[in-house]
């Protein structure tokens, strides 16, 4: 997706958080919506399935625009972690969904 474009794998990773000053989890949850585009995908599993691809970011065409849902917390993350600073201003810069 572009708004991942030019990262590399682990840069989604790890961040540091600036408010407890380590790091610490920032996907709380994941998400399934087949008809979404991908942004940012997570390895997910039940007790039930395989593990399998989940959204933690992704976007769908709307009329004119576009409607984001982004499960990463940004957070006291933007400061310290220059992937998380690029991805943040990516997402609210960007006004196209991609096809």
């Amino acid at each position: 997706h572009p708004l991942v474009e030019g990262f590399l794998p682990h840069d989604f990773r790890f961040w540091y958080d600036d408010v407890v000053g380590y790091v610490t989890p920032f996907l709380a949850s994941t998400f399934s919506a087949p008809s979404w585009n991908p942004i940012l995908a997570s390895g997910n599993g039940d007790w039930s399935s395989d593990w399998k691809p989940t959204l933690a970011a992704a976007e769908k065409q709307h009329g004119a625009g576009v409607v984001r849902i982004c499960q990463l917390e940004l957070a006291n993350r933007v400061a310290g972690n220059p992937a998380a600073h690029l991805f943040a201003l990516r997402l609210l810069q960007k006004t196209k969904a991609v096809s």
